[in-house]
């Protein structure tokens, strides 16, 4: 239970962290004058957003207790992703 619990402890401190990223960098992009500057934040923006989706559920899965499975794992991993391994599908 004391690792279960220093699991969820480092989750929420790790969501935490991503939210005040989320919103540090989408509030500055809109001042990025350079296109290529502002390319790259949007991409590191969409990549936190899909991460902090991602720590939600494992963070979801922590509270109950439950034992990550490898089933739990992928459906994680790949449930949000648009191209599953193939161009386009």
């Amino acid at each position: 239970q004391e690792h279960l619990d220093k699991q969820r402890e480092l989750v929420k401190e790790h969501i935490r962290i991503e939210v005040e990223l989320i919103e540090r960098i989408s509030e500055v992009i809109p001042s990025i004058e350079n296109e290529k500057v502002r390319l790259l934040l949007n991409a590191i923006l969409l990549d936190e957003k899909r991460h902090h989706k991602l720590l939600k559920k494992v963070l979801e899965i922590l509270v109950r207790g439950e034992t990550i499975t490898e089933e739990d794992w992928w459906d994680v991993l790949w449930k949000n992703v648009p191209f599953h391994g193939a161009p386009g599908g």
